[in-house]
């Protein structure tokens, strides 16, 4: 029950402070959030027609490195990047489908295992209620952020780029947005980063977090849009664009079906 997670929360922030809990952890991947995961409600048809896109969208980033798993390094073994769409709901908080944490190794995800649906979140105790097999993404408290911070947003993608990182960090910050180096992936301050950067009309764009090494989310009023926004910048940075224009068309025909 959500209402014992955020009793925990409570007790947590008020010894601790704001994103700072058992969870914590310098390391990408890991959750820092407080979760609540009910594994006894399955997802219905809509959710499951809803993963079934997510699951195209972020199988295409994992050809492109984008999505993925550290292969060495600090971070070895973690996986990386996530993607989420918005669900109709009728509730106060916005419901949204998410791939599951720690799946950047597996090239292709399971529709019934792999994709949690988030139904409640709540910032000030820094808590996530969810339904499905497995754990949402450690960035799942970010993806609700990017949508509260604007009703205009439908799709999230968050991929780990070191080339398109480092070259987006060299312009200023008035032409490339960014969260600030002293915050942290998956943090109550990303959280409260992303509320103040995203004005509350936009419809898409992206910025970098400069203290979530190699970060960069991508926002937008659907996943195709959101998509070719982050293969934009890819291409531009890392990548020949001949064959990815073919691939997204035949991928924008799978999401329209």
């Amino acid at each position: 029950m959500l209402h014992a997670v955020a009793f925990i929360a409570y007790l947590v922030r008020d010894r601790f402070g704001h994103g700072a809990s058992e969870n914590e952890s310098p390391y990408d991947g890991v959750i820092k959030y407080n979760i609540n995961l009910d594994t006894d409600i399955k997802i219905n048809g809509k959710e499951k027609k809803c993963a079934r896109q997510v699951k195209l969208v972020r199988d295409f980033l994992y050809k492109l490195h984008l999505v993925g798993e550290y292969k060495d390094g600090d971070f070895k073994g973690l996986g990386f990047g996530n993607v989420s769409a918005l669900l109709p709901s009728s509730s106060e908080k916005k419901h949204y489908c998410v791939t599951a944490t720690q799946t950047g190794k597996i090239p292709e995800l399971d529709i019934d295992k792999h994709f949690p649906v988030v139904i409640d979140y709540d910032f000030q105790l820094y808590s996530i209620c969810a339904k499905g097999t497995e754990n949402p993404s450690s960035e799942a408290i970010t993806h609700a952020a990017i949508y509260e911070a604007s009703d205009n947003i439908k799709a999230v993608i968050h991929v780990h780029s070191p080339k398109t990182w480092k070259k987006l960090l060299e312009y200023p910050p008035s032409k490339v947005r960014r969260t600030a180096e002293g915050v942290k992936y998956g943090s109550y301050e990303l959280s409260q980063a992303v509320l103040d950067l995203i004005s509350k009309g936009e419809t898409d764009g992206y910025f970098v977090t400069a203290g979530h090494e190699d970060g960069i989310f991508y926002y937008g009023p659907d996943l195709i849009t959101c998509l070719r926004c982050a293969v934009g910048i890819h291409v531009e940075t890392v990548s020949d664009a001949q064959e990815m224009e073919q691939d997204l068309n035949e991928l924008e025909s799978k999401l329209l079906t």
